[in-house]
């Protein structure tokens, strides 16, 4: 999760801790933190959940150096913001984000997105294992 709220990550590392799963959880406030770690550790990660107003490496800038790097392209990125405005969903589309989730107002329905995320991400699609022979 890069995320510089840290309200929102505690909010969904609470959501996480309901489910009965086996997920970590791993986060970074900057995007530019964010970026290093997942030039370098890659192979961990399922999952990326990317808000778009960060510090010193923003939410598309970030989508954009994702997109070109090749050993990371394959892994979902969903922008979650609270922005709604078209201009960003198109761009965020445009720079490769998987999907767009607007963040909710109320805290139960904060927990009830990152759950149905993960039952969707997690559980039912299938990836492709870029680490395994054909």
């Amino acid at each position: 999760m890069i995320e510089d709220n840290a309200g929102d990550i505690e909010l969904t590392r609470s959501a996480l801790d309901e489910l009965d799963q086996d997920i970590e959880l791993i986060s970074f406030q900057e995007g530019a933190l964010a970026w290093d770690y997942l030039h370098e550790n890659h192979p961990s990660v399922d999952l990326i959940l990317l808000d778009l107003n960060l510090p010193k490496l923003s939410g598309f800038e970030l989508l954009l150096r994702l997109g070109k790097y090749e050993a990371v392209s394959r892994i979902p990125r969903l922008v979650f913001s609270t922005s709604s405005a078209q201009r960003d969903v198109h761009k965020a589309y445009q720079l490769g984000a998987n999907a767009y989730l607007v963040k909710p107002g109320g805290f139960g329905e904060f927990k009830v997105i990152i759950k149905e995320i993960c039952r969707f991400w997690l559980n039912n699609v299938t990836l492709a294992n870029y680490n395994e022979d054909l």
